[in-house]
């Protein structure tokens, strides 16, 4: 087995055991009644776990050798990124082509306390996206077929993913669909750039405004459990 076939084995190893853990702590999350507190231990040190340290580690080794930043063009991949979030939250998905979120969220502004603890959350998670789909995942796959095949599997896997989010999110063929659909164009942005960072900012305020905008936005209930989290996640 060559080394880029090995990188791979590793990368979607991380992956399912991510997605494992996360099933296992959102099935915890619904089951025990007025304790959330096994449940969210699970969610938050898995995601720091295999979402982060792991793929921090795979990376520092050259596992995974991808751009964080940008190296070369960043005035064009500024000018690439702010087009593509205008895109994307005034036009489709969250625009008036799509869903709307944005609009929503625009007419019915969240409280304060609402608004930090989704941000906070989301940030967590949206560095756990980077280092498991637009870095490690996508240039795993890329470097073992090619860029077509890369941005697919990668958007599938992403779609896929949020079957271990059930509690949070509502797993439809609908919803999975438009999970697929925006990988994609994340995916792609994240080809264009040749880095990971743009895709992160542009995808946390993707789902910042579909969540905050959401009239069942699971963060309005636990505040202060998530708020606690997402800040151990950003200290970690």
């Amino acid at each position: 087995m060559d080394n880029n076939k090995k990188n791979l084995l590793l990368t979607l190893t991380d992956y399912l055991a991510w997605t494992l853990f996360l099933a296992l702590g959102s099935f915890l999350f619904v089951t025990i009644k007025n304790n959330e507190a096994p449940g969210s231990i699970i969610l938050g040190v898995s995601s720091a776990v295999f979402g982060i340290i792991i793929p921090y580690h795979l990376r520092r080794i050259k596992i995974n050798e991808y751009r964080f930043l940008p190296e070369k063009k960043i005035i064009r991949t500024i000018i690439i990124t702010l087009m593509f979030f205008v895109f994307c939250i005034f036009i489709f998905p969250s625009g008036f082509l799509g869903t709307d979120n944005t609009f929503k969220f625009f007419s019915n502004i969240p409280d304060p306390l609402t608004i930090i603890s989704t941000f906070l959350f989301l940030l967590f998670s949206a560095a756990v996206y980077g280092f498991i789909f637009w870095g490690g995942l996508l240039y795993a796959v890329k470097n073992n077929s090619n860029k077509i095949i890369a941005l697919l599997t990668t958007s599938v896997l992403f779609s896929l993913y949020h079957f271990s989010q059930f509690p949070f999110t509502p797993v439809t063929f609908p919803f999975l669909a438009w999970m697929f659909i925006w990988a994609v164009m994340l995916t792609a942005l994240t080809l264009i750039n040749n880095c990971v960072l743009p895709t992160i900012i542009v995808h946390q305020f993707g789902q910042f405004v579909y969540f905050a905008s959401s009239k069942e936005n699971p963060f309005t209930e636990i505040k202060s459990s998530i708020t606690s989290f997402a800040l151990l996640g950003l200290l970690l």
